[in-house]
């Protein structure tokens, strides 16, 4: 039988929620994601964590960032503490950057 995960709760943080440790059959679920790229290490509550954890979590993700996995593989990927704050790229549809593209050709031709 599975067994269920487990949360260790830290604080209740009023712009997030709780901010925990989830494990499962006793492994740290928060560091496989860093560790695979999938997730950031939120700095910001980084003293809420053992010292061991802290330099752990920090370490996964410098790794992962210097393999170029996960989110690090986007260049425009967008933290989502930055992301609540409204932080996001103007993204272009289709039919934009086609009118994107042709009217830079016409700018650079009439140079």
């Amino acid at each position: 039988m599975a067994e269920k995960p487990s949360v260790l709760i830290g604080t209740k943080k009023i712009d997030m929620g709780i901010v925990g440790k989830v494990l499962l059959n006793n492994q740290d679920i928060n560091f496989k994601i860093v560790n695979a790229g999938l997730a950031w290490h939120y700095k910001k509550y980084q003293k809420e964590q053992s010292r061991s954890d802290r330099k752990r979590y920090s370490d996964a993700e410098k790794v992962a960032k210097l393999s170029v996995i996960g989110l690090w593989q986007e260049p425009d990927a967008i933290p989502p503490w930055k992301w609540r704050k409204g932080t996001r790229p103007v993204r272009l549809n289709q039919k934009q950057k086609i009118r994107h593209n042709s009217a830079e050709k016409v700018s650079k031709s009439t140079q």
